[in-house]
């Protein structure tokens, strides 16, 4: 067979290395050193890190946005007790819930027909957080 024996010769394969796994010289275990390692790792953590701050970031946007639907939707109630209300100037008052509220009605001057309003809502959180403002404008008909 020309010498040949399947790619093998004296127990060694064509590639250079030995057929038990074992290395051929210099007596060096094949593995990682160390500074790979640490350079491993070190990637790993900042890939954490990363990971992390995005999923603060998200909680609290979640956390933000269930904030601005409880407020909004105290604001549209707000406004429908204005509208039916007794129109003065300055209303307050609290909601069921704790969130407390005031409503500011000042008239734009007009020469027409009907009245034009301006209505600033201003919405405090039952947790206490901050105050959130609104402002919406109404029409009346002249008295």
């Amino acid at each position: 067979m020309n010498g040949e024996s399947g790619g093998l010769e004296s127990g060694k394969p064509k590639h250079g290395k030995p057929k038990h796994g074992k290395p051929e010289s210099g007596g060096q275990e094949a593995g990682f050193t160390l500074i790979e390692v640490v350079i491993a790792f070190t990637i790993l953590t900042l890939a954490l890190a990363v990971a992390m701050q995005t999923v603060s970031r998200t909680g609290m946007t979640f956390r933000r946005s269930g904030t601005l639907e409880t407020v909004t939707s105290a604001a549209e109630t707000v406004l429908a007790l204005v509208r039916t209300g007794t129109g003065a100037p300055r209303t307050q008052g609290v909601l069921e819930d704790g969130t407390r509220w005031s409503v500011t009605r000042e008239e734009i001057p007009d020469r027409r027909e009907q009245k034009l309003f301006a209505l600033r809502i201003a919405i405090t959180p039952a947790d206490g957080g901050r105050p959130y403002d609104f402002l919406t404008f109404a029409a009346s008909s002249a008295e």
